[in-house]
């Protein structure tokens, strides 16, 4: 704040050859106790105050006198620009301004007395409002242990008023707190957990210097209740995600995850296992690249991505190996896609042993079909079930280039056998 903002301006003055008398009666017209002199150019020459005219009549000047004669001359001045707190403890009661060399106005220690105390309240108003506007409470005690500080916050975390506790002993509201052995140790304590009212708080304490006297202490605490609940929370979602990590590691089937423009996020260790695929080689790339590099042959998540539906499809990979791959899409609460979930199976092992199985399968019914070509030839009618057994031997062994010894007693009918093996042999044409 400068004087030209306090300052009375174009005060009431008084000239040189102006009498006691004049100079008396202004002061009673206008009101007031001090007026500057000015000669004929308007420069000021000095100043007249309530005590110059009191000591000219204590002696006994004559009513007519020229104020100069009483008036104080050695005056010292200020400029309109000049700060008030560089001029408050001028010895002086009254001080003229000056702009360019030229009086504009009047200054009074009053003035400066009333500017400063209205800045005070305007500081402390300020300081009021940015303590109010606080997150964290902030409680403070005088010397005596009374509560001189309660923010608007401090009011919230700690559920009384303000009324109700200023000017109060802090131990009887806050019996639990720290803030009276800081008061008498004017040592800092940080850090400092404190339950109120079902809340965890972490306060941070500090004593209150006056030069090198403490003359009071300050806390500042943090209601971390919420920020304990969700670390909680998300201790317990990364005890979940590790988990599920843990079982889609696990797992047989291969995992495959992508987000909703087809770009890798992750795979786990079996989709490696069963394509030689490692993951440095394909997170960070598309579905689109791995397909044109020849990685696989199709993408699930490109159909997903296309269609937003689940599709299920065999897939070629590029070491020989195929799967049965479903890919599934995960939408956010909008509805939006985020995420492809592709999951496979290795069927390449299953399509080996199919293809085994149709050829034993083709191989049985080409020999039913030979035996019952054979059965129906003969001219004799076999019914025991021994004897079925040994017909079925003979048909065997008639596909074997390989020579062949019967043995029983005479007439059990070898000659029969002998026959048979001949007729289903691979030489009866020859």
């Amino acid at each position: 704040m400068i004087i030209a903002e306090i300052m009375t301006p174009n005060p009431h003055y008084l000239r040189e050859q102006d009498s006691i008398k004049v100079a008396s009666q202004m002061f009673i017209e206008k009101k007031v106790d001090g007026a500057p002199v000015l000669d004929e150019s308007d420069q000021i020459v000095g100043l007249v105050g309530k005590s110059n005219l009191y000591r000219a009549i204590a002696n006994n000047y004559d009513m007519n006198t020229p104020i100069k004669e009483i008036m104080t001359k050695n005056i010292v001045t200020v400029d309109a620009n000049d700060s008030v707190f560089d001029v408050m403890n001028y010895p002086y009661g009254r001080l003229p301004v000056l702009d360019n060399g030229k009086m504009v106005g009047i200054v009074t220690k009053t003035d400066m007395f009333v500017a400063y105390n209205k800045m005070l309240k305007d500081v402390s108003g300020e300081l009021q409002v940015v303590i109010d506007s606080a997150h964290n409470a902030i409680v403070s005690i005088d010397r005596n242990g009374l509560i001189r500080t309660f923010n608007l916050a401090a009011q919230k975390i700690f559920g009384y008023q303000k009324e109700e506790v200023m000017g109060k002993k802090c131990s009887d509201i806050f019996p639990n707190g720290y803030l009276v052995s800081v008061l008498n140790s004017g040592k800092t304590m940080t850090g400092q957990r404190y339950y109120h009212n079902n809340k965890t708080l972490i306060c941070n304490y500090a004593p209150i210097f006056s030069g090198d006297k403490v003359v009071g202490a300050i806390a500042v605490s943090q209601d971390i209740s919420e920020i304990e609940d969700i670390t909680k929370e998300l201790q317990y979602t990364k005890e979940l995600k590790d988990e599920m990590d843990a079982v889609i590691e696990a797992s047989f089937d291969s995992f495959f995850v992508t987000d909703a423009k087809g770009k890798v996020l992750s795979i786990n260790e079996a989709y490696t296992r069963i394509t030689g695929i490692k993951p440095e080689e394909i997170i960070g790339r598309t579905m689109y690249e791995l397909v044109e590099l020849g990685y696989i042959d199709r993408s699930a998540t490109i159909e997903v991505i296309k269609t937003k539906k689940p599709v299920t499809f065999v897939q070629n990979i590029r070491n020989g190996k195929t799967m049965l791959v479903t890919g599934n899409p995960i939408f956010n609460k909008k509805g939006e896609l985020v995420r492809v979930l592709t999951n496979g199976r290795d069927i390449t092992e299953l399509n080996r042993l199919k293809q085994e199985v149709e050829h034993a399968n083709e191989l049985n019914l080409h020999y039913q079909r030979e035996l019952q070509k054979y059965r129906n030839s003969v001219d004799y009618v076999v019914k025991s079930d021994k004897l079925k057994e040994i017909f079925d031997l003979v048909y065997r062994l008639g596909k074997v280039d390989s020579t062949v010894l019967i043995l029983g007693e005479s007439g059990v009918g070898k000659e029969i056998i002998a026959n048979e093996l001949h007729r289903c042999s691979l030489r009866k044409d020859k």
